[in-house]
């Protein structure tokens, strides 16, 4: 290192020399041909020791030179003195400032001031080499006086403002709590600093850490820590991810003494300097889990379960067979504790979770089911109340007739249940549902008595808004009266006979999947099975619906162009938003005025579809006339970047929806195989190209494969 400072000095000192080695003085065209001339005096900047050059005339007139701050050398002491030049090697204490040459009572001042090439050393030494944060460490060298910072590993530095002494030999300043073993610097503290490395590494104490007890430990129990130097312990990290810095320190910095927070986990105990050194536990701290028993084993739903054990305050939560947590009732101790069974529990395994996310079984239970007794009247006709008898009818949730149809409980007790026959029953058994889902079929069959017409089939596969809905079957002529969803009754028939009713759909009925109620000349009341309402075509599998804007992943989208955003304005495609477009398409838009985009691995699902045979299927609602542009629609895979376009504006400016419509779009049209349609890695998006601005007033909704 040495080797290296004065390899750097001989460089500086070369570059200055060469730049101002003379300083200018004084001007020898005012001074009389006997009179002390100074020209120039250097080189400049010069280290302390070296020698000094004055140049000039009558220089050996010339009895003493002083240097700053009061430093004179006389005559005799120069190491050459003739009349134009002087030397003399500068004294180790002279500072910058100006030189006096006396000549009897002649003085002979610099016109600039000496500077130094002041070379910062500490090859002296530092004591001790092995410190604990906080003590005082000594370092030495020369001209330390320069020294604007002390260095510490890793990067922390501290400024000569804040040293306990400072002199040129020797600086005393207190070790940082986050210094780390490593070598030191100082620094001058310039834009541009000259550091100096020290050649050895001081070591800096950390803690050590050889107990922890007791071990396993209770959560909230208090752990004591048993090591050395823990006075340099900032936080405590435990398992779980839980750090703690509330803790109590013994004065010797031998022990430590904390809480375990309730939510520790298993895991290794770590001691967080400031230093950001960590120091971690052999060993792992275990948490202790509780033992546990309950009774009964056998028990209803909303009852109460009752646990013994020991450490029962460990226990967060309790877990019954289906996934469904128990209520921890107030009041419970370390032995005993009270859990309401909910309703979705079902018969199986117990399990109780602690604070420290551990498990623990209460082993199985049996939860308790309804039975059936009787069930009276055995016939009766929709309407009609039928009284249930049994045991255990409380846990009863729900009653399902034959004919997939619910009726309404109208009272409910332990061992009777009253329920009204519901339109649309059929002869056969009935089907109580549980709270926790459990189904219990009746034994005996239920006559549900009714003179209905019979269904064979709809004429349509959906009844549109102001079209014909034709319905097909036997004995229709029974029919006085056809009731749509949202109790909208039909106003307007085309054909009624004995095997076809010709019903006007109302324009008001609600859009998606509904049942028709059918009222008799008898009075009786029925349903027809369900049919889709609306202009768009129904859904055919929901798997493969990629877009449909309800809150799920298959709302995905980015870009809003033009005003684009999801709603549930009327009128909708089928009861749930949609993406709504109002705005101007402009051509700077282009693909960065994406209205939607979905990532291609997102679950969208593509298996079982054949390209030559299915279909890209979307609803769509245009509002007013495109005058120019294309919605496309885009599918990309790692080897290929397919487009299919959807304008049926450029055959007829004038073309609007008038209300939803299901677009059709063969995937031939995207001009890709079977094998990339099942890579669709990449993304389906949807953007709207024109060449210039255009008005674009569209919905979209229910994006999604379809197969033929």
């Amino acid at each position: 290192m040495k080797k290296l400072k004065i390899l750097l000095l001989l460089s500086l000192f070369g570059f200055l020399s060469l730049s101002t080695f003379f300083a200018s003085c004084s001007d020898d065209e005012d001074k009389g041909a006997d009179e002390v001339t100074l020209y120039s005096y250097g080189p400049m900047p010069i280290a302390r020791g070296a020698e000094l050059r004055f140049i000039g005339d009558n220089l050996d007139k010339v009895s003493s030179i002083v240097l700053p701050p009061d430093l004179q050398v006389i005559s005799t002491e120069f190491t050459e003195h003739t009349e134009k030049s002087i030397k003399l090697t500068v004294p180790q204490d002279a500072v910058e400032g100006y030189v006096n040459l006396l000549a009897g009572e002649v003085t002979v001042t610099t016109k600039t001031k000496i500077g130094f090439s002041e070379p910062i050393d500490i090859d002296g030494s530092f004591t001790p080499k092995i410190i604990k944060p906080g003590g005082v460490l000594t370092i030495e060298g020369d001209y330390l006086n320069l020294v604007g910072e002390v260095i510490f590993t890793d990067r922390i530095a501290v400024d000569s403002a804040d040293f306990m002494t400072i002199s040129r030999k020797q600086i005393t300043l207190m070790v940082p709590p986050q210094a780390q073993t490593g070598k030191i610097a100082v620094s001058n503290g310039a834009d541009d600093p000259i550091v100096i490395y020290s050649e050895d590494e001081l070591t800096v104490t950390v803690p050590t850490l050889t107990e922890l007890s007791p071990n396993p430990i209770v959560a909230g129990a208090d752990l004591r820590i048993k090591g050395t130097d823990l006075d340099l312990v900032t936080s405590i990290g435990l398992g779980g991810d839980v750090q703690v810095t509330d803790f109590t320190l013994e004065e010797d910095g031998t022990a430590i003494g904390l809480t375990v927070p309730m939510n520790t986990q298993d895991g290794n105990v770590s001691l967080n300097l400031a230093s950001r050194i960590i120091v971690t536990s052999a060993e792992e701290l275990v948490m202790v889990v509780p033992t546990v028993s309950v009774t009964p084993t056998t028990i209803k739903n909303g009852a109460v379960l009752t646990v013994t054990g020991e450490d029962l305050g460990l226990i967060s939560e309790v877990v019954f067979a289906g996934g469904a947590n128990g209520t921890i009732q107030e009041g419970r101790t370390a032995t005993e504790m009270k859990v309401i069974v909910p309703d979705a529990a079902i018969s199986g395994e117990v399990i109780f979770n602690t604070t420290a996310a551990k498990t623990v079984s209460g082993g199985d239970l049996v939860l308790m089911e309804p039975s059936i007794v009787n069930m009276a009247p055995i016939s009766a006709k929709p309407n009609v109340d039928v009284v249930i008898t049994g045991m255990d009818l409380d846990l009863v949730s729900k009653i399902r007739f034959a004919g997939n149809m619910e009726g309404a409980i109208v009272s409910q007790s332990e061992t009777e249940i009253v329920v009204t026959i519901p339109v649309g029953s059929v002869t056969g058994v009935i089907t109580l549902i549980t709270v926790n889902g459990t189904e219990i079929i009746s034994s005996a069959s239920l006559e549900v008595l009714q003179n209905l017409p019979t269904f064979t089939s709809y004429g349509e596969a959906k009844g549109v808004p102001g079209e014909i809905l034709t319905i097909n079957g036997m004995n229709l002529s029974l029919v006085k009266k056809i009731i749509f969803p949202g109790g909208i009754a039909a106003t307007a028939y085309g054909e009624k006979s004995d095997s076809r009713i010709e019903v006007y759909v109302p324009e008001e009925v609600p859009v998606g999947v509904g049942r028709l109620t059918m009222l008799t000349y008898e009075g009786e009341e029925g349903f027809f099975p369900e049919i889709f309402l609306g202009s768009t075509e129904p859904v055919v599998d929901p798997d493969y619906v990629f877009f449909d804007f309800n809150g799920s992943e298959k709302g995905s989208w980015w870009g809003n162009a033009m005003g684009s955003d999801v709603s549930s304005d009327a009128p909708m495609a089928d009861g749930t938003p949609y993406w709504s477009i109002n705005g101007y398409s402009t051509p700077d838009y282009g693909w960065d005025g994406g209205f939607f985009w979905r990532n291609g691995g997102n679950n969208i699902k593509t298996e079982g579809l054949l390209v030559d045979r299915d279909v890209l299927k979307f609803d769509i609602n245009i509002h007013e006339p495109v005058l120019d542009g294309e919605l496309r629609l885009n599918i990309r895979g790692d080897d290929y970047d397919a487009n299919a376009i959807y304008k049926p504006w450029e055959e007829d400016p004038s073309f609007v929806t008038v209300g939803w419509i299901t677009a059709t779009i063969p995937l031939t049209e995207f001009g890709i195989t079977d094998a990339q349609l099942q890579g669709l890695t990449k993304d389906f998006g949807a953007v709207f190209i024109s060449g210039s601005a255009v008005k674009v007033h569209m919905d979209i909704d229910n994006v999604r494969f379809e197969k033929r």
